[in-house]
């Protein structure tokens, strides 16, 4: 058994004995049980504090999920403290980052209600911290291969609850689908997330990265393990009926394809064409309401995109305020029969929130990502670091495909993973800067 693998069956067996604290002695026990593996993996490597918050996210709470990112920031400010120096990023990316701190402060303290943008505002504040620490500590492959794993066991143990949810049938939300149109669609799963499309959406971050591991690993036993998960975790993605997951899933795996191996994008479309038959009916019919005119959710989003311009024209300098809670607060003026949580589009949403500043700093830091990730995708050297970083790329554009449709910085542990997949970004991008220099 190589070391690698002893690592990757350490860290999965911690991600297994904590969900089975949480399924079977509670909530307590988990924060204790879990509370002491972090403390002292954390003493002996800052990195672990992180790779053991990426699997928490989805089963605690927000409160202590935000108790945790304290404590990794702590770790790794005393790793600094006892290292005496840091490792920083080019300081051109990280001013720019600095700018979407001024845009949290500024957005929050010039809200329709600073009250309610508070919650937005920790979240991302500390978000941003952990991000930092990410980037200006010096990671060996070893490190980001943790972080790696962790997410792939946040991942599997999401989608086998995902799987059971499946199995009892669980009973769906009001408005998740119209009957209508989907009578056959009896349940959508969602794990430990708000709504089925949350959850689809913490699947196209896991997905891309198992499927580079698969891809990467020389062992059988890491291939069967990777594989296997990465196919649990699509079956768990099929269960949540979640149409903008399904298109963004399909875009990102092309594109990871693309990225890695243009040779046989032939032969998988001309498979996954044939594929399409076999089909299970109710899926099918459940892609073809995609664009739909008389499905009611797809309505729902319209009449929103629609008022939105109108919130743009009236909060395009300042924005209502950080946060959806600060949206809310002015709803009423352009929905007088609806009362909607936020837009279900991402970039309409950041239009309103943080106006002209903040749309501008989010369509930056994707055309950043993109150019930096397909420069390191183009000329590294290093398979490992050349794959994943493709798979960051696509987990990235499948994310902002299913935003089209959702709000991708709505759900609390969404936002925390969003500045942690930057922050992986990032570090495949020093490695490429390093020059194999690990």
């Amino acid at each position: 058994m190589t070391h690698t693998f002893k690592n990757q069956l350490f860290f999965a067996l911690i991600g297994i004995a904590l969900a089975l604290c949480f399924t079977f002695f509670g909530m307590q026990t988990f924060i204790l049980v879990g509370g002491l593996v972090f403390i002292y993996l954390s003493f002996l490597n800052p990195n672990y504090s992180l790779g053991l918050l990426i699997i928490a996210i989805p089963f605690i709470e927000p409160e202590y999920m935000l108790m945790v990112m304290l404590m990794v920031i702590f770790f790794y400010g005393l790793h600094y403290i006892n290292e005496g120096r840091t490792h920083p990023l080019h300081y051109n990316i990280q001013g720019f980052l600095l700018l979407f701190v001024v845009l949290v402060i500024f957005t929050t303290f010039f809200s329709v209600s600073i009250k309610a943008s508070q919650r937005d505002f920790i979240l991302h504040i500390l978000s941003l911290g952990i991000l930092f620490v990410m980037i200006n500590r010096e990671h060996t492959k070893k490190d980001i291969h943790i972080l790696y794993v962790c997410f792939i066991g946040a991942g599997i143990i999401s989608a086998v609850y995902g799987i059971y949810q499946m199995i009892i049938r669980v009973p769906m939300g009001s408005g998740w689908v119209d009957p209508s149109i989907n009578p056959n669609v009896v349940s959508r799963v969602y794990a430990t997330f708000e709504n089925p499309n949350i959850f689809a959406l913490f699947l196209l971050f896991v997905l891309p990265i198992t499927l580079s591991l698969f891809y990467t690993s020389k062992k059988i036993e890491s291939k069967i393990i990777f594989g296997t998960s990465w196919l649990l975790m699509v079956m768990a993605l099929v269960f949540t009926f979640s149409r903008g997951g399904y298109l963004a899933f399909s875009i990102g795996l092309l594109l990871f394809i693309i990225l890695t191996n243009p040779k046989n994008i032939i032969g998988l479309t001309i498979i996954g064409v044939l594929s399409i038959p076999l089909l299970p009916p109710v899926i099918w019919e459940r892609i073809l309401t995609i664009g739909s005119a008389t499905d009611s959710s797809n309505y729902y989003r319209l009449v929103l995109w629609n008022g939105a311009f109108d919130m743009i024209q009236d909060y395009w300098h300042l924005g209502t305020g950080l946060g959806y809670a600060s949206f809310r607060e002015v709803v009423p003026r352009y929905f007088s029969e609806m009362s909607p949580y936020h837009l279900h589009n991402t970039f309409l949403q950041f239009f309103v929130e943080t106006g002209v500043l903040g749309i501008t700093l989010l369509i930056l830091l994707i055309l950043m990502i993109i150019k930096i990730t397909l420069k390191v995708i183009g000329n590294e050297k290093d398979n490992y670091v050349k794959n994943t970083t493709a798979a960051l790329l696509a987990a990235f554009v499948s994310i902002f495909i299913h935003g089209m449709f959702e709000h991708l910085l709505f759900n609390p542990k969404i936002i925390v993973y969003f500045w942690i997949l930057i922050g992986l970004i990032l570090i495949n991008y020093k490695f490429y800067k390093s020059r194999g220099k690990l």
